[in-house]
């Protein structure tokens, strides 16, 4: 629990700075892009299961039309390496 309040307190702090740039009509036009809603899904092992593999896509197939990011992170997968691999979401957390 404490490394996914890690992770959501990272990547809160990483959307305050992009949305500082994003408004600060002094930055760059590069730094001042539209900033893309970003869902982020900490899956337990219920997520293993046929039936919520299907919701789960659903769902993450609904954000996307939306025009969302979405991210996923297992429960037995590298939570540093999807980090490491998502800078623009978390920075620097882990």
């Amino acid at each position: 629990m404490e490394r996914w309040r890690s992770l959501y307190r990272a990547a809160l702090r990483e959307y305050e700075e992009q949305l500082k740039l994003a408004i600060d009509t002094r930055a760059p036009a590069a730094a001042r892009r539209r900033l893309r809603p970003c869902g982020v899904f900490v899956d337990g092992p219920v997520h293993d299961g046929v039936y919520r593999r299907e919701r789960d896509a659903a769902a993450e197939e609904r954000l996307i039309d939306l025009g969302w990011s979405v991210i996923r992170i297992r429960y037995d997968e590298d939570w540093e390496a999807v980090v490491a691999r998502h800078r623009s979401v978390f920075g620097g957390a882990v």
